[in-house]
């Protein structure tokens, strides 16, 4: 119900901020739904709203739509009847909403073939370089393998040896060891990942409990911790405290994005530019 608010909202704001020539313009054969005054609603002016709404909604939503419509037009009417209102507010109103309803769909189809998404490593480390200060931890994170094995699993005695192991075969037989009895598992070790969701519905009841079990773990040990119904094996590599600075692998998406948007604004203000200097030289406008 939600989307559908948000897809009658946005057509509010589109009759509100349009000029009824423009959006209630008499099509050959259109069918006239509503009017007030010598404003009129077409069948057809009801398409954007009704876009990707299903069957079932369609009627409620059109109702909806007409009811708000016909409301909105007799106020204004009326508003307009008193002069009870500040013209020149309304008129800034009505550029601002349609500026923002067109400037963004108009902005991304121009830029959409010049955005470079393919963001380099070099620019990725030149630019936490830069700002390293802005990568401060919130959270403990950790690089290691844990794994949830219920009580009642068979075999799993040879589970520790098989976390300590680095032989290829030895890491396979505890991925498959855990793809059949684990609850839940992680052994990607090469990963950044947040601790609280490695000891997430675990035993493990504070947060110094959380940070004494980091700082004895190395990748020599595995922490066992015995619970009612399950056994929780964690192997900690590497860790970081919050308030440390963030490794520049748990980041690395966050960078991308910030590059990205970075080029984005550039290129944003650039052709805006371009549309002022082309607009000046044509002499579209004039500023008395």
């Amino acid at each position: 119900m939600i989307f559908l608010t948000n897809q009658i909202f946005k057509l509010f704001l589109t009759f509100i901020c349009l000029t009824p020539n423009i959006l209630f313009k008499k099509y050959s054969n259109d069918k006239v739904i509503a009017r007030v005054g010598d404003i009129k609603l077409f069948k057809s002016d009801l398409s954007p709203v009704l876009e990707g709404i299903n069957n079932k909604e369609k009627q409620k939503i059109t109702q909806q739509f007409i009811n708000e419509w016909v409301k909105k037009h007799l106020i204004i009417s009326e508003a307009k009847k008193i002069g009870s209102y500040n013209k020149f507010e309304v008129e800034r109103k009505k550029l601002d909403y349609e500026y923002a309803l067109i400037i963004h769909d108009f902005i991304e189809n121009s830029l959409k073939d010049k955005i470079n998404y393919d963001i380099s490593d070099e620019e990725i480390e030149q630019y936490y370089n830069e700002n390293r200060n802005n990568f401060e931890l919130k959270e403990n994170i950790v690089k290691g393998r844990f794994a949830v094995i219920p009580r009642s699993a068979k075999n799993s005695n040879n589970l520790l040896n098989l976390f300590l192991s680095s032989k290829e075969e030895d890491i396979e037989k505890l991925k498959s060891y855990c793809q059949e009895n684990a609850k839940s598992y992680f052994l990607n070790s090469s990963i950044w990942f947040k601790f609280d969701d490695m000891i997430n519905e675990t035993p493990l009841e504070n947060e110094r409990d959380k940070l004494r079990l980091v700082k004895r773990m190395n990748k020599k040990k595995i922490n066992k911790v015995i619970g009612k119904d399950n056994i929780y094996y964690f192997q900690i590599l590497k860790y970081k405290i919050s308030n440390e600075v963030s490794p520049i692998e748990f980041v690395t998406e966050k960078i991308k994005n910030k590059i990205i948007h970075k080029n984005k604004v550039e290129l944003r203000n650039q052709l805006l530019k371009d549309i002022l200097d082309k607009a000046k030289k044509r002499k579209n406008y004039e500023i008395y």
